[in-house]
């Protein structure tokens, strides 16, 4: 192959590379590099970051201290009583603005009392359970907490997320899973986010994670998360977790429940709600242990109902999905009202 040849081709493909760079740097999520934080005892995102978040909806959150957002940080720095609004990528709500997230919609309506949000993808309650005294910690005056459940399988036992705490029977029980990074993940996810270099860290992850097979033969599904107990014994498992978490404070627990309706569904808006019963039933349960419960079933119907607007979905996403801006403030208006019926 001629010397020309050869020059042609590599100036291809490093334009064809830097072209890769250029559009992921705009329209890929981006990396969020963590820290260690003394005062809670765990791996939070790095104060100072960016975290940008493309694949639905656009919006780029900074990162304060103990790994809280800008707003959220300062919500716990004031004087006034709070409470802390804990979920998974429901709650956290990176698709959208920080100012359009339910805590600081709600720090937006209320005057007398504070929130802030801690969450993050794959938390659930065993995680809330173990993280509540470590976030008491920070802030004499915080009053109680808000738990996002966004379907039943939230508060179902043995439904954890790959490395995280899990909530499990036979005997019922809270184990802990700190979640840590790796030690490449520390040492070059912060170069990684300032560089946009998330094709080749999205790669790396991916080689390292995959499991391949190249033998004949069928390959089994993952069953780790498979629930053992398929919803047998919820009523001893519920009470169970919710006197667990009552113990772990001496303030209030409310949970706020999202439907998985209405949704688009086989091209029709679905909703009727399949968690129904369930719903009612750990209602009860909460009602019987002295915590709170939201239901913002009819919110959201209404919303669908009176203005044809669904509660999740974005303009570059399919309808579903995550929360986006309607959610989020039905979220935060259901909690100004459970705050101030408090009064």
């Amino acid at each position: 192959m001629k010397l020309r040849q050869v020059s042609v081709w590599s100036i291809g493909f490093l334009c064809s590379c830097l072209f890769i760079w250029m559009v992921s740097a705009v329209f890929s999520n981006g990396i969020a590099p963590v820290e260690w934080d003394d005062e809670l005892g765990v791996f939070v995102r790095s104060e100072g970051s960016v975290v940008r978040f493309r694949s639905e909806g656009w919006s780029d959150t900074r990162i304060g201290r103990h790994g809280l957002t800008v707003a959220g940080e300062a919500a716990l720095k004031s004087s006034l009583p709070k409470f802390i609004l804990w979920g998974d990528s429901f709650a956290e709500g990176l698709q959208i603005d920080d100012s359009l997230r339910a805590a600081n919609l709600y720090n937006a309506m209320s005057d007398s009392m504070k929130a802030f949000t801690v969450a993050g993808g794959g938390l659930g309650v065993a995680d809330y359970y173990f993280n509540i005294p470590r976030y008491e910690n920070l802030a004499g005056n915080i009053d109680g907490h808000a738990i996002l459940l966004v379907g039943m399988d939230d508060i179902m036992p043995e439904q954890h997320v790959a490395c995280h705490s899990r909530f499990m029977a036979d005997p019922w029980r809270f184990e802990e899973s700190a979640c840590e990074p790796s030690d490449f993940a520390i040492r070059y996810a912060s170069f990684a986010s300032t560089w946009r270099l998330e094709p080749i860290y999205t790669l790396y992850r991916f080689m390292k994670e995959h499991q391949f097979r190249f033998a004949p033969g069928h390959v089994g599904g993952n069953e780790r998360n498979k629930t053992a107990t398929l919803h047998k014994n919820l009523k001893q498992a519920w009470g169970f977790l919710v006197a667990g978490l009552k113990a772990q404070t001496s303030g209030f627990i409310v949970f706020v429940y999202v439907p998985p309706v209405p949704v688009l569904k086989d091209g029709r808006i679905v909703t009727l709600n399949p968690e129904e019963a369930q719903k009612e039933q750990f209602r009860k349960i909460c009602k019987t242990h002295g915590l709170g419960f939201v239901d913002l079933s009819q919110p959201f119907f209404d919303l669908y109902a009176g203005h044809r607007l669904l509660s999740r979905g974005f303009f570059n996403s399919p309808p579903g999905g995550h929360l986006n801006e309607d959610g989020q403030r039905l979220i935060a208006e259901a909690l100004y009202a459970y705050s101030k019926g408090k009064k």
